[in-house]
């Protein structure tokens, strides 16, 4: 079983304190994330993946991420294998253009940072922010193996005022969350601030997945969403916490589109865009202007 792992893997080996590139042969990708990993299925196809050390680097194979350089420890397989989230980030990358300035607040461990930062080019640039020290390395580690110059990593959380927070770890490296009773004190930033004092380019494009801190995390950049009027990729937690985030982009000018099957209303994805600027689309159609 062995053999047919290197094989099927490229050969990717560990040895002498150094990860040798493993590099994909195969151009059809089974879509791990289709099959839930509790069924015998599931855990069937997974078996041989966990003899593949952590520590080894690949090339993505396909999807948005195709080519791209990723160590398989980072975060399940569905990464590497290019079949995570294949939907979203697929309309992540073609929303970003040559130039841009990305901020990817809550960027784990560097999946849509990597995207945003090759679309982006030399004459653009990225922020990551991201509050886990252990998710930061891997983010560097991601931008080191890509040799991107092109982005800005602060370790931090967003809020609506620069301060220090408690922070939950939770059981896995994509869920923490700002908790009073977290473990970690992690520090926080107001994206106004920054922009106003020149520590960060203003954004032409945002994206915000901070576990049911969104409504925060828009208020502490009111003033920059009035001012540059960025595309918002926002996914929310919790139903109170989507129609305030939702609320709070109207009042700013925003037309705002689902990111999914679901409706506005009950969607976790969507995307605002200002109604000075593109309009937002759903299936290519216009959504129709919202009046209160």
């Amino acid at each position: 079983m062995y053999r047919w792992i290197r094989e099927f893997y490229g050969g990717g080996e560990r040895g002498g304190g150094a990860t040798r590139e493993a590099r994909v042969q195969f151009s059809a990708v089974i879509n791990f994330t289709a099959v839930r990993p509790h069924t015998l299925l599931g855990r069937l196809l997974r078996l041989p993946l966990r003899l593949i050390p952590g520590s080894a680097v690949v090339r993505i194979p396909q999807g948005p991420g195709r080519g791209l350089r990723w160590r398989i420890g980072a975060a399940m397989h569905g990464y590497w294998l290019g079949t995570y989230e294949p939907g979203s980030s697929g309309r992540f990358v073609r929303e970003v253009s040559p130039g841009d300035v990305v901020y990817d607040m809550g960027a784990n461990v560097g999946w849509y940072t990597l995207l945003a930062a090759r679309r982006v080019g030399g004459g653009g640039h990225v922020v990551a922010i991201e509050p886990l020290p252990e998710n930061v390395r891997q983010i560097r580690d991601h931008l080191a193996l890509n040799r991107f110059e092109n982005v800005t990593v602060v370790n931090a959380a967003v809020g609506a005022e620069s301060g220090e927070v408690r922070f939950a770890r939770g059981g896995h490296h994509s869920l923490g969350r700002i908790e009073d009773t977290g473990d970690l004190a992690v520090r926080v930033v107001r994206i106004d601030d920054l922009v106003a004092r020149g520590e960060l380019p203003p954004p032409t494009l945002v994206k915000i997945d901070v576990e049911g801190a969104e409504v925060m995390a828009l208020e502490g950049m009111r003033a920059t969403l009035a001012a540059h009027r960025p595309f918002v990729f926002l996914s929310t937690h919790g139903a109170s916490v989507h129609q305030q985030c939702i609320a709070l982009l109207r009042q700013l000018g925003y037309e705002l589109c689902s990111l999914s099957a679901a409706p506005l209303d009950t969607t976790e994805e969507l995307l605002a865009t200002h109604r000075g600027d593109r309009p937002a689309t759903r299936g290519g159609h216009p959504v129709p202007p919202h009046h209160p």
